[in-house]
């Protein structure tokens, strides 16, 4: 189905696959998102489209519902972003353009290849990936305000990677990859501005409890001052409701820096909302 979609949607790389599955076969394999720079990584998982027995520079990855598309995707790279769309929009658009035979006969020839386990060898003190807990994993939304001027915010949480990007300081948006330390690790003290570079993007995760919530704490790899970033699932009652937000916070204790939500609208509607059972850090 994303093969037939992108071919009519987006042509170029996706309108040579379609042709080389339609006189032959597809395979579409599972790296880890870790190994590539996409602007919406996804849930953990980037998934290679080829050729059988060739190498693919046609990508997708998958958040939720909505499936995000790329093209000239090399390894350790992030290709050309063209768009997104959801199963069911897919679905609606082939059979809208009478393609569902085609669709059905293309089926039939794609394979399914897992090396996710396998796409990047572990070095330089990680003894694996870090799990972010699954309660955690999507998309969130925040939105703030600053001196009159909204602010909105994006997090998106994979298997193993965050994504964060917002509209006025980092409008691109960065992505970290969480992995667990090995525990022969020595830290360089102090690291080179080639050892700096290499660990780019890399984060180190671990959970702790902290005021009644369930924490997940994010430090830079090398870091050795400062507590990092933390994030925490947590319900709160809105309007009668049980709703489950995602609180960012930092410092010791940490202090909460700000609410996301599961929505944009429901962001805009609890925009800068203080709950009375979380500790902000303007309560000090």
């Amino acid at each position: 189905m994303i093969t037939l979609y992108c071919a009519d949607r987006f042509g170029g790389e996706w309108s040579n696959l379609l042709q080389a599955g339609q006189n032959g076969s597809l395979t579409i394999t599972l790296h880890k998102t870790s190994d590539y720079e996409f602007k919406q990584p996804g849930s953990g998982y980037a998934y290679e489209a080829a050729a059988s027995g060739q190498t693919g520079t046609t990508y997708y990855t998958l958040s939720g519902s909505t499936f995000y598309f790329y093209q000239g995707v090399k390894v350790a790279g992030s290709g050309s972003s063209l768009g997104q769309a959801t199963k069911q929009e897919m679905a609606d658009y082939i059979v809208k353009k009478y393609q569902l035979a085609e669709f059905k006969q293309l089926a039939k020839k794609v394979e399914i290849v897992d090396k996710s386990g396998q796409t990047q060898r572990l070095s330089d003190g990680r003894s694996g990936y870090f799990t972010i807990p699954a309660e955690m994993q999507g998309t969130w939304y925040s939105a703030s305000n600053y001196d009159g001027e909204t602010t909105h915010s994006k997090y998106v949480f994979g298997q193993s990677t965050i994504f964060i990007q917002d509209d006025k300081y980092d409008t691109n948006g960065t992505t970290t990859t969480l992995y667990a330390r090995s525990s022969d690790f020595k830290m360089p003290l102090p690291p080179t501005e080639k050892q700096m570079d290499q660990v780019k993007g890399w984060g180190l995760g671990h959970l702790y409890q902290q005021d009644g919530l369930n924490y997940m704490n994010v430090m830079g790899w090398y870091q050795t001052a400062g507590s990092g970033t933390s994030f925490a699932v947590h319900t709160e009652n809105i309007a009668g409701n049980n709703v489950q937000i995602l609180v960012c916070a930092s410092g010791a204790r940490p202090w909460v820096d700000g609410i996301a939500y599961r929505s944009q609208a429901m962001a805009e509607k609890m925009q800068d909302q203080h709950f009375d059972d979380l500790h902000y850090r303007d309560d000090e």
